[in-house]
């Protein structure tokens, strides 16, 4: 199973979680391909060593030219890694016909080989859609178009590299750059536009975010549906003030990893003050919830 992922020194720790839990649930041997600019070589081999021993698989490391990369609009939460894959079709072994994005602030949590081997259907990639209309006018997008989150992408590498070149890549970049508020994920929107297939978000990219309260449907979801959760936004669960309930998936395959001190220390001490305010939002609500039934 070939899988991408760009990352900087930053998101290693997350990353080694992420790619642990796949591992966790899958029997195929897995081959990493880093795609990274600035990682020191300590970092790099510690990276390796670890995918050797905990994930079943190889760590490929694929250096990046950062001046390749000179200019492209970047976010406070996005930096310029994550349009390293952007160029991946070019980069990676050509024997590489298909691979498998995933984000670092994910959680595999059931086996996705359905995923991974599926056909596809003559599209560019397999991809879960987002339910909202607001990039469309944005981007220039056609009615007919689904814009889908990055976060999972498997890539149809062989009709990439018939259609595409990488000169078209940085040409998008260029003409949209002023438009551009989910980078990467907004041009890859753009390439692969009414030429990509959809599969079950609920499943496959299972998004929860910031402090959102998760009621017990979305909860139910999460534990009986989904088979990757992806903690989107600028809180994740390794940060001090934690993600929000679905966090403690994150924090399972952590201690699995060999983290359980930093876990218990992050997890259980440190996240205690914003687990308590959830707690009291919960009670909030559901007070909140009886009044108004009893006023009806």
């Amino acid at each position: 199973m070939n899988i991408i992922i760009a990352i900087n020194e930053k998101y290693i720790e997350p990353a080694k979680t992420m790619l642990y839990s796949l591992a966790c649930q899958q029997k195929e041997y897995l081959t990493v391909y880093l795609l990274q600019s600035s990682i020191s070589k300590t970092k790099l081999d510690d990276f390796q060593e670890f995918v050797s021993r905990k994930c079943h698989g190889e760590l490929v490391i694929v250096p990046i030219e950062r001046e390749r990369f000179a200019g492209v609009p970047t976010l406070k939460w996005w930096s310029e890694e994550t349009y390293y894959r952007l160029i991946a079709f070019e980069i990676l072994p050509k024997r590489v016909e298909r691979a498998l994005w995933l984000d670092a602030d994910m959680v595999v949590k059931g086996n996705i080989t359905e995923l991974y081997t599926q056909s596809f259907d003559g599209k560019y990639a397999v991809v879960c859609a987002e339910d909202t209309k607001k990039n469309h006018q944005r981007l220039g997008l056609s009615e007919e178009h689904r814009y889908f989150n990055a976060g999972v992408v498997l890539f149809d590498f062989h009709a990439i590299r018939r259609d595409f070149t990488v000169e078209d890549v940085f040409q998008c970049i260029e003409t949209h750059r002023e438009h551009l508020d989910a980078l990467d994920q907004d041009v890859l929107n753009l390439l692969f536009e009414n030429k990509a297939k959809y599969i079950d978000a609920s499943i496959y990219d299972n998004e929860t975010f910031g402090f959102n309260v998760l009621n017990k449907e979305k909860m139910t979801e999460l534990r009986d549906t989904a088979k990757i959760i992806h903690f989107t936004g600028s809180m994740k669960p390794w940060n001090y003030k934690g993600a929000n309930w679905a966090d403690a998936y994150w924090w399972e395959y952590e201690r699995g990893r060999g983290g359980r001190r930093a876990a218990f220390i992050k997890y259980r001490l440190l996240n205690s003050p914003v687990k308590l305010w959830h707690c009291a939002r919960e009670v909030y609500y559901f007070v909140l919830g009886q009044i108004n039934k009893r006023r009806r």
